[in-house]
């Protein structure tokens, strides 16, 4: 595609989009229909910058004005045309650009067995930073719908020269074309209002600020008393499978955020893993793989819902009796299925009835978008207390 096509290719509501979210102002009263018109900073002078544009996308000199008003743009703001067309272009993706830094990578290339482990291990990366921003918690044992789904939704944008880099696109929702986008349920009585691919992608670059947390103060506590919202044992093991072992290998994430929302503030835009680091990363992933947290737990709570097929089935231990338990983890409600043996259905029946709470032991994991409890144990109804 020749660059003027490209130009005409960006759509009129994509460049005032950019311009309002850069601080421009439209001119509501410009005497002339055929144009568009913006007021931006000031010139030495003091007087207001202006952009003016087509208001037409048809007309013959729109490719040839948009070719303008990018080029001042790149100007004003000190960043590459490329950068700002690509923005004007793609405003609905949150870009994650990893870097390779080496010396099997100065001229722009990589080793081919490299580069297919380096693209392994960074949707391995995606899959598990999907999984616990949908359930935070030390380790995971095996990848949920949602983290597949996330990773495979994702795009491989064009590679980059400069010490190689990979470009990972992950679509983002805009607030008014998607409203109905922003909120993805943690659980039956919580939203959460940012949406989840933006998320995901803050989590990645926190996590990795953690890692070099851990470094500068000589400790794992950072990477590992922070999991919740950063990284957890599956995601240092992603991070674990781009290392070299015969090369040192440094990796730098930069995101370029989508227009589409506010850009975050509370992460940054720039992070790295030196060599040193893996060492550090592959210390905290034994740590939180041995936590108690997600392994076996006791849960209390009230029987909200009772399922069976067929309550006399003796020779099927579990599979027809489901109960689901209303209980807090970490001061959070949440909704958990247990299946049951017939006596003690019976009993969470009885509960049920009489309004007692019931505990159960047993490893809460996300099966399907529902909580539930695996292997339970050591069921019993709670005696009221006096």
């Amino acid at each position: 595609m020749k660059m003027l096509d490209d130009y005409k290719a960006i759509s009129i509501p994509n460049i005032i989009r950019y311009l309002k979210l850069q601080g421009w102002d439209r001119k509501a009263n410009f005497p002339s229909n055929k144009l568009i018109v913006f007021d931006g900073p000031d010139d030495i002078n003091g007087e207001k910058i202006q952009a003016v544009i087509p208001a037409n996308q048809n007309f013959r000199d729109y490719a040839a004005r948009v070719k303008e008003l990018i080029e001042s743009l790149s100007e004003l703001e000190g960043r590459p045309i490329k950068d700002i067309l690509t923005d004007m272009l793609n405003p609905n993706v949150d870009k994650l650009q990893v870097r390779v830094l080496s010396d099997i990578s100065k001229d722009g290339t990589l080793p081919f067995g490299y580069a297919a482990k380096l693209i392994s291990g960074l949707k391995d990366l995606l899959i598990s930073a999907a999984c616990v921003e949908e359930n935070p918690q030390p380790f995971y044992r095996r990848a949920t719908k949602v983290g597949l789904n996330y990773a495979d939704n994702c795009r491989f944008g064009q590679t980059k020269v400069g010490s190689f880099i990979i470009t990972i696109e992950s679509l983002v929702p805009s607030y008014s074309a998607h409203p109905q986008q922003l909120s993805l349920p943690i659980d039956d009585e919580e939203m959460v209002t940012e949406p989840f691919n933006r998320r995901v992608i803050k989590r990645i670059q926190r996590g990795i600020s953690l890692v070099e947390k851990s470094v500068s103060e000589g400790d794992v506590a950072p990477i590992v008393d922070h999991y919740k919202a950063g990284l957890n044992a599956n995601m240092c093991e992603a991070l674990l499978g781009l290392k070299l072992d015969q090369l040192d290998v440094d990796l730098e994430y930069s995101v370029n955020w989508s227009l589409n929302i506010p850009e975050p503030n509370d992460v940054p835009n720039k992070v790295k893993i030196e060599g040193i680091a893996f060492d550090y990363i592959e210390s905290a992933a034994k740590v939180l793989r041995n936590t108690d947290e997600s392994v076996k737990r006791k849960i209390v709570g009230k029987v909200v819902k009772l399922s069976a097929s067929d309550l006399e089935d003796e020779d099927d231990q579990y599979g027809n009796r489901l109960i689901t338990i209303k209980t807090e983890i970490n001061d959070r409600p949440i909704k958990v299925n247990v299946p049951l043996n017939l006596d003690d259905y019976k009993q969470a029946c009885n509960a049920h009835r009489d309004n007692k709470d019931v505990t159960v032991q047993g490893i809460i994991e996300r099966v399907g978008g529902k909580w539930q409890l695996m292997s339970p144990e050591r069921f019993q109804v709670s005696e009221p207390t006096k």
